[in-house]
């Protein structure tokens, strides 16, 4: 398999230039094939989960050089909630937004010289990489069942480190990609921070392989969708700009202080941070 440089870019709905998306019959005795071509644009996630409405099986073959973040998740979650596999043909390339959908496959397949492209998300406008849609991509990989790894650089560069078939919850899934990442040269002995997604187990294989004082922080995206959707409606829009207020502030007495008169604390069976006797620095 191959993993050319190709950035999974984040492009605006409403282009031109939306990808083919047919349902092809194979036969009396076979599923059919969906065949997906040409760059994934804003409203592609639409118009696959409509063609792909009556299917109960099928094969989706798949050939572009991607486009849509957000198109090629939903094809992707689509492909995976319906339990459809996925194709890429023999010397097609399938790269960025349409790997994501590859990716929902139940059964994935490449035909012999097939090419399959995975990369960061960048916003096509600017260039540049955005933090909201790799946290977007890398929260559609957990869901199905594809933790991946990701290192920051220096100059807060994000680069994809390691992509296992499993799930965080599951310690061995974690404990495997952990020990791939230091058999090709990642350092244990090396203090790091690592962000996470509030999966235990996940934080259990790190602690264990990389020391008890390793400091590890709850992905702030993770634990923001995780306290909302456990609140009414009309509060969400104010406790996401509490969090986020919160988060800014430098002093955590005062964010604490910050988020106890938010409208969600009497909605909350647990308080939004956690008690004073976690509080700590962490050391390595």
């Amino acid at each position: 398999m191959r993993f050319p440089a190709l950035a999974c870019a984040v492009l605006s709905a409403g282009s031109a230039h939306a990808a083919s998306i047919s349902v092809e019959s194979t036969g009396p005795d076979k599923p059919p094939v969906v065949v997906v071509q040409g760059s994934f644009e804003g409203k592609d996630g639409e118009q696959f989960f409509t063609k792909t409405g009556s299917l109960t099986a099928a094969i989706v073959r798949l050939e572009s050089n991607g486009g849509s973040l957000v198109a090629g998740i939903q094809i992707g979650e689509t492909i995976r909630l319906k339990g459809l596999q996925t194709l890429v043909p023999a010397g097609a390339r399938c790269a960025s937004a349409c790997a994501m959908a590859w990716l929902g496959g139940t059964q994935r397949f490449m035909g012999p010289g097939a090419q399959i492209g995975l990369h960061l998300a960048y916003n096509a406008n600017s260039e540049q990489g955005t933090g909201v849609a790799n946290a977007l991509l890398g929260a559609y990989l957990n869901r199905v069942g594809l933790p991946l790894f990701l290192g920051i650089d220096a100059e807060g560069h994000k680069h994809p480190l390691g992509l296992i078939e499993g799930a965080t919850e599951n310690a061995a899934v974690v404990q495997a990609l952990i020990d791939n990442l230091i058999e090709r040269g990642l350092d244990p002995k090396v203090c790091r921070l690592f962000i996470v997604d509030g999966a235990k187990a996940l934080s259990k294989v790190i602690r264990r392989t990389f020391g008890v004082h390793t400091p590890i922080q709850r992905c702030q995206l993770h634990k923001a969708r995780n306290v909302i959707e456990r609140l009414p409606k009309p509060l969400h829009a104010s406790v996401r700009r509490a969090l986020r207020q919160a988060w800014e502030l430098g002093d955590p007495d005062k964010a604490e202080r910050l988020l106890a008169t938010s409208p969600a604390s009497s909605n909350m069976r647990r308080p939004l941070l956690p008690p004073a006797s976690s509080k700590g620095s962490a050391r390595c």
